[in-house]
């Protein structure tokens, strides 16, 4: 619907599981707002569904995250057929410690929420995380847990069977991993410093793998690696199957994405799909109103922990298994028994606060 990639629509056609091919109708961001929507109502009612699926997040609709205007426009594309929303996003300034700018911006982009919400009436509401599902709660949007899956597919079910830190306890030989994007302020140091000392002590050998683009901050991680002499690998991008196999033969992996959002990681998913325990080394960050809803099991929160009781919850961790099938059924179980009763309208406009 805002393509920034093209310069005029074009149909695509991708392969999903099952041998199924699925038609993506693509409208350039530099065509004008009405007629990206003409063009996409007529594609539509071609179609004919009978349920229109939103996949929302405010910064794929507008630049700035601002969609004034879509809840009309996307009201009258689907008019008289059912919706359903997935929230993959909600607002920014979600922090505790989020700057006042953020914090304004955020409050705008949830009162745009509400009000699609109010217009398209969804008879059903998804989100990625507990911690979004909690702050739809509070605006009185019913929303239902439907968790992310993998979009790495597992080469080799049969390397994943036992849990990873038990061999490497064995071995003393230690692998972590760091696939996706790597944020700031994460805990690398503590983490690097408690890794050399436990090596040291305990005679590990111990590797750090990266696999992804390249940013200042992994560069930053990979400076304070080899600071402490430690083995370290850069691989940049490569095919599902490799990263695959790489996850496959990791101990451990890293992510920084903030625990309480844990959830909406692609990178955590795929790696706990390959029965990887994660170690969440993100900075403290506090939702803003609300308390913290744990995320699955095969995630460990670092921050207030040192690595050896990390690494012991690692090796009792019990990956999580969700398949394609499995968030598929779910959905469809969801859509066949939905009903009008997920939110009142005038609770909706008197949950703003």
């Amino acid at each position: 619907m805002n393509d920034r990639h093209i310069n005029d629509k074009m149909v695509d056609y991708q392969d999903a599981e099952g041998g199924v091919e699925l038609a993506v109708f693509r409208l350039p961001s530099v065509w004008s707002t009405s007629r990206r929507f003409k063009q996409a109502k007529q594609w539509i009612d071609n179609i004919d569904p009978d349920w229109l699926s939103l996949q929302y997040v405010p910064f794929g609709f507008q630049q700035k995250g601002l969609p004034f205007g879509l809840s009309n426009y996307l009201k009258q594309v689907g008019s008289g057929r059912k919706w359903h929303i997935m929230f993959h996003e909600l607002w920014v300034g979600m922090d505790e410690k989020a700057p006042l700018k953020l914090v304004g911006l955020g409050r705008i982009q949830r009162l745009l929420i509400i009000g699609l919400v109010k217009a398209l009436r969804p008879l059903i509401v998804h989100t990625q995380t507990h911690t979004y599902q909690e702050y739809l709660q509070k605006d009185k949007i019913v929303a239902f847990f439907l968790p992310l899956i993998s979009n790495i597919p597992i080469h080799n079910p049969t390397s994943i069977a036992r849990n990873p830190v038990s061999i490497a306890r064995v071995t003393k030989t230690f692998n972590f991993v760091v696939f996706g994007t790597v944020h700031p302020d994460a805990l690398i140091e503590q983490f690097t410093t408690e890794v050399f000392c436990i090596a040291q002590q305990e005679n590990w050998t111990v590797s750090l793998t990266v696999i992804g683009r390249q940013s200042p901050e992994s560069d930053r991680w990979l400076t304070i690696w080899k600071e402490k002499g430690l083995v370290c690998t850069v691989l940049g991008e490569k095919s599902a199957e490799q990263v695959s196999q790489i996850l496959s033969e990791a101990t451990l992996g890293l992510s920084s994405t903030a625990f309480a959002v844990i959830e909406k990681s692609g990178s955590v998913a795929a790696m706990l799909a390959h029965g990887l325990p994660v170690l969440c080394i993100a900075s403290d960050w506090k939702p803003r109103g609300i308390s913290i809803v744990h995320p699955c099991s095969g995630v460990i929160e670092y921050k207030n922990i040192d690595l050896e009781s990390a690494l012991r919850l690692a090796e009792q961790s019990t990956m999580p298994v969700v398949t394609v099938s499995d968030i598929a059924s779910s959905l469809i179980n969801a859509l066949q028994s939905s009903t009008n009763d997920l939110f009142d309208i005038h609770d909706l406009a008197d949950g703003i606060s």
